[in-house]
């Protein structure tokens, strides 16, 4: 045996970690945070440097543009819930809402819009609202804290889980997302799209005793009594006309995007106990969290189901919207959405 032999086992000093073998299989050594910290910032400048590149070589044409969103406010369920209204200071305020923002940003092209959470520390995060034109670099960003806590009627609790926490933040990012995605397109752009809207619902009341009948069953899921209806409308239910069902489908809309509350449009005894959307959700998530309790003498009567305009039964209205990043929509919006053709969730 040569001298060479006797050092033939001996390792030799790299500068990098040993390698480890395990069962047999060969483990490379696990790249530093920096380097998988660098990797991660490079890929997210090149997919902006990209994005930006793309939307410079393919620039919108406004008049197309323009003529898709008015196409798109032509469908009866985007324009139903395509305004809202809610009351300040004893004026009525109406304007477009989330669902009208989201189809002309789709219509306007070359922009992208959001949220997105930056930080998080014990209890709250702080998030931001983006609109962006790629096409002329315009950004419009609006940042906000949401506290890690749901407050109802019987008093509030902290969210401890993720979907619950990702759930508040998105609810409270809409109006933000609205707000920047308005702030980026033109403003008589958006009025064209609110006054089609406006024509299209109006063409399309339908029945009225039929629109009236559900008009009331949709306030009265929301906790509102067909007296409270009534005492705002002036007189009696069945004597409604075409222009105040638009008018009631704007505050409709108003409180169910949360943009106002019921005891803002309407006389509430105190006892009612109206509750916003919102609130609606988060007692029946609490109540499916609190064990069952075991059922006493009385019967509770069947809730009716819930009305939407053109919805189904309550246990099917809420579908999961991939395009929304998983966030809860009604069956009714989805209907209207452009994305639908090959969505997983419309399909089902």
């Amino acid at each position: 045996m040569s001298q060479t032999d006797n050092y033939a086992n001996v390792p030799v000093y790299t500068g990098q970690p040993p390698a480890t073998q395990s069962a047999g299989f060969f483990q490379p050594p696990a790249p530093e945070a920096e380097g998988i910290l660098a990797t991660d910032q490079a890929r997210a400048v090149a997919e902006v440097q990209a994005a930006l590149v793309i939307a410079a070589s393919r620039p919108r044409n406004e008049l197309r543009a323009r003529d898709r969103l008015l196409q798109a406010c032509q469908r009866v369920n985007l324009a139903s819930g395509a305004l809202y209204q809610y009351s300040r200071g004893g004026t009525a305020i109406s304007g477009p809402s989330i669902r009208l923002a989201e189809a002309a940003a789709r219509a306007w092209g070359n922009m992208t819009y959001g949220f997105r959470e930056i930080s998080r520390r014990t209890g709250e995060s702080e998030c931001e609202a983006y609109a962006w034109d790629l096409e002329t670099n315009t950004k419009a960003v609006r940042q906000f804290s949401v506290r890690h806590r749901r407050d109802t009627k019987k008093g509030g609790y902290d969210l401890t889980d993720e979907r619950d926490i990702y759930e508040l933040m998105a609810n409270q990012a809409q109006r933000r997302v609205r707000a920047a995605i308005l702030e980026i397109i033109p403003g008589d752009i958006m009025e064209d799209a609110v006054a089609e809207c406006e024509k299209t619902m109006k063409a399309n009341v339908g029945n009225i005793t039929e629109a009236a009948a559900k008009l009331v069953q949709a306030f009265a899921d929301m906790g509102i009594p067909r007296e409270a209806v009534e005492k705002r409308l002036g007189h009696r239910i069945d004597a409604i006309q075409p222009a105040q069902i638009i008018a009631f489908r704007k505050i409709y809309a108003s409180i169910k995007d949360g943009m106002s509350e019921p005891k803002d449009w309407f006389d509430l005894p105190t006892d009612t106990g109206a509750e916003s959307p919102a609130q609606t959700e988060a007692a029946a998530t609490e109540q499916e969290e609190s064990p069952a309790k075991p059922a006493g003498k009385k019967r509770a009567k069947n809730p009716e189901p819930p009305f939407e305009p053109d919805a189904k039964q309550a246990s099917e209205s809420l579908i999961e919207c991939p395009d929304r990043g998983g966030s809860m929509i009604d069956e009714w919006e989805c209907a209207g959405c452009a994305h639908r053709q090959g969505c997983s969730s419309w399909e089902e």
